[in-house]
Order: structure tokens, then sequence, then C-alpha cells
């Protein structure tokens, strides 16, 4: 899936507006300058998150990502190894940008994401590492911009074998199955998570799931 580079801003300051259209809006006056709470920067990303997290209820975990070669991935880098996740399957292209999202946050926690997803969906098919998949028992599957021939290898090697596989699909994989490019019948997940605007994405194809 994807590892990305957070940045967190944070500020009891951001301006709140609601919209004619609905939903709350978080703006500020263009040209204006102000001061910030908190401003962290973290590693996220699915694929990095899940790894994270399994790693510090004690399990060996590794991430499958694509990176560039910068100061992101260098940050990403030594938190998972601070973590202790393996990170010898993670691509390293000199001529990708690794994911940047900044993340802003207003003092009720409502917040608003912009995202550079760069080398997180330049992943492919030929980037997995399928001789070593054959070692481990699950498989956490986040995001990975609709690449049709990674999603359609990974699904056709899990149906013979007994690894686990949980997915967090983007709209862009779930568009794949909406668009009948790939059959849903095919998806090989024993966990699907999927938030509101997912499910929406893949409305003709939610009997199926």
């Amino acid at each position: 899936g994807s590892a990305t580079l957070d940045i967190v801003v944070k500020s009891p300051d951001f301006h709140l507006t609601e919209m004619a259209s609905g939903g709350i809006a978080l703006c500020e006056r263009l040209g204006g300058k102000m001061d910030v709470d908190t401003l962290r920067m973290i590693s996220g990303g699915g694929a990095t998150n899940v790894a994270v997290g399994c790693a510090r209820m004690g399990l060996r975990s590794a991430v499958v990502a694509e990176v560039g070669h910068d100061f992101p991935a260098q940050m990403i880098f030594a938190e998972l190894e601070r973590e202790g996740v393996e990170t010898k399957f993670i691509v390293t292209e000199r001529m990708e940008e690794t994911a940047v999202s900044v993340l802003l946050v207003a003092g009720n926690g409502g917040r608003t994401i912009m995202t550079h997803r760069g080398a997180a969906y330049e992943l492919e098919n030929r980037d997995l590492p399928w001789d070593s998949l054959t070692a481990t028992r699950w498989i956490h599957l986040g995001g990975v911009g609709g690449e049709k021939p990674l999603l359609f290898d990974l699904f056709d090697y899990l149906q013979h074998k007994e690894i686990g596989l949980s997915w967090t699909p983007s709209p862009k994989d779930l568009a794949v199955f909406a668009r009948g490019e790939l059959l849903v019948e095919s998806i090989r997940a024993d966990v699907m998570l999927l938030n509101q605007e997912e499910w929406q994405t893949c409305e003709s194809i939610q009997d199926s799931l």
C-alpha cells in the first residue's frame, strides 16, 4: 500500500465556515499569516500505519510500498526502523516523489487533508516480493490507485494460498470493480474496511460485496 509523510498542523484559531451547499469549510484569509500551536511530521499511509500497529502488538511486520529518493522517504524509513518494522521490501525510485499529506486540524478536532500521492500510487505487481509472501500469514492491502494488474495478480495468487487478506481500498480501487474492469468475484479479501465515501463509490456493486 502507501507510505506517506504526514505533516500535522493544529490550531484552535482555524476559521470554520458553514457552506451554502452543506457541510463545514476550514478557511483562512487569503494572503494572511497566523501562528499554529502544533506542527508534527510523522509517517502515515495505509501500509505504514498497519505495519507499525502490528509491530506494537508484538507481531513481525514488513512494509511493501514505493517512495522517492528524498527527505520524506528518509523520515519514513527512520520511523519504521525505530518501530521494528522490516523495510527491505520498500521500493525507492529516484525519479519519483514520496507521498506527502498536510493535515489541518481545528480546535474541535475537525480536519482537512491535502495529499500529494506521488510514488504511493506507482506500486506495481512487479514490485511485490512474491517469493517472500509465502512466509506471511496475513497481508493487509491498502489503496493502490486502481492498479489493475497488481490487484488481479494478488487476488489470483491468494486464491491458491492459505494467507489471510484485509483490505482498505481507495475509491480508485473500487472504481475498477464498479466499472466491471475486474470481477467482484475475484476479490479474495477476508475483511474489507470501507468508509462512507468508499461505500458510495461502489454503490453499483454493493449487493455483490
